[in-house]
């Protein structure tokens, strides 16, 4: 086969190829519908629809309206309710589980500090007349040491260090918090 045969039969197929996907796209298939559903859909055209039981009655009769019996839904209580002989219902008493007095309302706070980054890691003692240095790390893993009064990141201050655990808070004095050596 030559090459320029190749080519007319390659274009050929391409052609037959383009045709096919236009058709599938345009939905030729979806205009053959199988029998059994064009016949399901005959038989429940054709079926006699149940009457409708409408009462009229109902209708013209009166409409319950908003309970007025003083019942206050912000305050937590139970009430007694009878039947009565139409099935109608009646509230009798009212019984409030607290008393009927305004609550106290307080300002809101501050918001809660966050919690102090740190982990205590490890202790540098010296000899007997120098201070005992704290090894702290964070959660980037950076690593800092300070003595007691020292000023750590900018934010926080060392108060007290023992044996196994240390006393830090924020710079201003808030938030004071006990870590542990373990790293808690």
């Amino acid at each position: 086969m030559s090459a320029e045969r190749r080519k007319q039969a390659l274009g050929v197929l391409l052609a037959v190829l383009a045709v096919l996907g236009v058709w599938q796209y345009m939905g030729a298939g979806s205009a053959v519908v199988p029998q059994a559903t064009v016949a399901a859909r005959r038989a429940a055209a054709e079926m006699p629809q149940p009457p409708v039981d409408v009462s009229l009655g109902a209708l013209e009769g009166g409409r319950l309206g908003p309970d007025d019996s003083g019942r206050n839904p912000f305050v937590f209580g139970m009430r007694q309710v009878t039947v009565t002989d139409a099935g109608a219902r009646r509230p009798v008493t009212r019984r409030p589980a607290m008393p009927e007095t305004a609550p106290v309302l307080l300002p809101p706070g501050p918001p809660p500090l966050p919690p102090i980054p740190f982990k205590f890691i490890g202790l540098v003692e010296g000899t007997a007349g120098t201070k005992k240095i704290a090894v702290l790390s964070d959660s980037k893993g950076l690593v800092v040491h300070g003595s007691e009064g020292t000023i750590i990141d900018g934010r926080f201050r060392i108060l007290s260090i023992g044996t196994e655990s240390l006393d830090i808070a924020y710079a201003d004095g808030r938030g004071r918090q006990t870590l542990r050596l373990t790293g808690q």
